[in-house]
């Protein structure tokens, strides 16, 4: 928003990354589409690194991934004022808002034909349309959505249920021209405590939500 300083879990992760190994990130927040985004990665026309995203041996290709730091599972969001929806079944034949390209995107195409998928350039457009009634949930990584929630002051969602696709791992992947920036990162972040992690997790992270639970409202 404006000139407000980059700021979040991710950014927290770099600081401390800046702090440790004297590197110096300029931060550039891209509205391209991610498949334009990986495109231009891979023929080296991008940023040097990208700080989040799943490492996957197809990626592997034009990519160097670091260790990976953030681990949050896939759940399902819906609107408070909606019927409560207990597992991915009840999804069928319903609108889910997800982003084009993101590997949930595959997952759902692949095993579940018969959700309609609602594709969108981002997950923050696609907790948007949950949130105007263009959707009737959104699929995504908790962590993430939680803290687009937040941030962008998204009122009466919830989260309802899990989901079969287990957690989503992050990791940051590095142009592979770029190797030695990517063994420089992969060392700091070995470096980040387990108390330093929760103190980001718990800083940024406004939902509560236990799996086994009914639901998880945000905390605002």
């Amino acid at each position: 928003k404006g000139n407000e300083p980059p700021h979040g879990i991710v950014i927290d992760y770099l600081k401390l990354i800046e702090e440790r190994t004297g590197i110096r990130f300029t931060y550039e927040r891209s509205s391209q589409p991610f498949a334009e985004f990986l495109e231009s990665m891979k023929q080296r026309q991008g940023p040097d690194m990208t700080a989040m995203i799943v490492p996957t041996r197809e990626r592997e290709q034009f990519l160097s991934f670091t260790q990976t730091y953030l681990s949050s599972p896939y759940v399902i969001f819906i609107r408070e004022k909606d019927e409560l929806i207990l597992d991915i079944s009840a999804l069928v034949d319903k609108t889910v808002a997800v982003p084009q390209g993101f590997v949930v995107h595959g997952q759902l195409a692949r095993d579940y034909p018969q959700i309609r998928l609602a594709l969108f350039d981002s997950d923050e457009a696609a907790l948007q349309a949950l949130a105007t009634g263009q959707a009737d949930a959104y699929i995504g990584n908790l962590t993430v959505a939680s803290h687009i929630i937040h941030q962008r002051g998204f009122s009466g969602l919830q989260v309802a249920a899990s989901t079969p696709f287990g957690d989503q791992n992050l990791a940051m992947g590095i142009r592979n021209d770029r190797s030695e920036l990517a063994s420089i990162v992969d060392k700091a972040l070995a470096s980040i405590t387990a108390d330093e992690k929760n103190s980001i997790r718990t800083k940024y992270l406004p939902i509560e939500y236990e799996p086994g639970s009914d639901k998880g409202k945000v905390q605002r």
